[in-house]
């Protein structure tokens, strides 16, 4: 039980609290649960476009006509990642002081008391908060060990090379490591009634250390951590704010991204 939990189940619900929201220990163990399963759910789906980014730079290595010893490794993948990704996430939910009655508007432009009074309410501000912080699992705890592996892959598979000299090889590795960004950041994710969104969500590679580090082992020339503090000298200038515009970042990355591996292909 976490911390949380025990202190819903070993004391009294405030008065505030309840007089806005009645069943919020309920709904609060459910919107927990809901949180978990949402979570895992897009990170599976986001696990099996992985292995096609992996899968394009295999092409391109391949579209080179070089040849590969036959016991050359392939790319495996298990569940490791994963369920480390969802330990993480129970541990970050348990963490959560959950929805925040104080912080909700308690009154309507008419003066009524406006109550959390119905479990889809509920949900939708639970929902809107775990959107802002599941940056911190898929980042750190999915996609940056994602790219740690793939790059470890084709480094791996590279040794296996035949009649290459050193520095043929190091062309062919930052080639498919390239490949591999490139995809990665071109590659979409469709869910059910949803629009196709981007693999990597915007907010997720602002935020994410994690994968600042990852990306920047990719290629010398992806200083992502660099790119960051530019954007925030920028943003600042223009519009002397301290924030970065996440759907911004993504596409300058994007764009610097692809002409690096267009370049590498030459």
């Amino acid at each position: 039980m976490s911390s949380r939990s025990k202190r819903l189940s070993s004391c009294q619900l405030s008065a505030e609290i309840l007089e806005y929201c009645p069943n919020y220990k309920q709904w609060d163990h459910q919107a927990r649960q809901e949180s978990k399963d949402r979570i895992h759910e897009h990170l599976q789906g986001r696990r099996n476009e992985i292995s096609k980014c992996v899968d394009a730079a295999m092409d391109d290595i391949q579209c080179l006509g070089i040849k590969v010893a036959e016991d050359a490794p392939r790319f495996i993948d298990d569940d490791y990642i994963l369920n480390y990704a969802a330990e993480e996430t129970s541990k970050n939910i348990a963490k959560w002081d959950g929805v925040q009655i104080k912080q909700c508007k308690k009154l309507d432009k008419d003066g009524n008391t406006i109550r959390i009074d119905t479990w889809q309410k509920f949900a939708k501000k639970a929902k809107n908060h775990q959107d802002q912080t599941s940056w911190k699992i898929s980042g750190d705890f999915f996609f940056a060990p994602y790219i740690g592996k793939a790059r470890c892959f084709i480094e791996d598979y590279c040794q296996f090379i035949l009649n290459s000299n050193e520095t043929q090889l190091c062309e062919i590795r930052d080639l498919a490591n390239l490949s591999f960004a490139n995809a990665l950041f071109h590659g979409e994710i469709k869910f059910h009634r949803t629009k196709p969104k981007p693999l990597i969500r915007h907010r997720t590679l602002v935020k994410s250390n994690g994968i600042h580090i990852e990306l920047e082992k990719l290629f010398p020339a992806l200083t992502v951590r660099t790119f960051i503090q530019q954007a925030k000298n920028e943003r600042k200038e223009r519009d002397n704010k301290s924030n970065i515009i996440a759907g911004e970042f993504f596409r300058n990355l994007k764009l610097k991204v692809s002409n690096e591996y267009n370049k590498q292909k030459k």
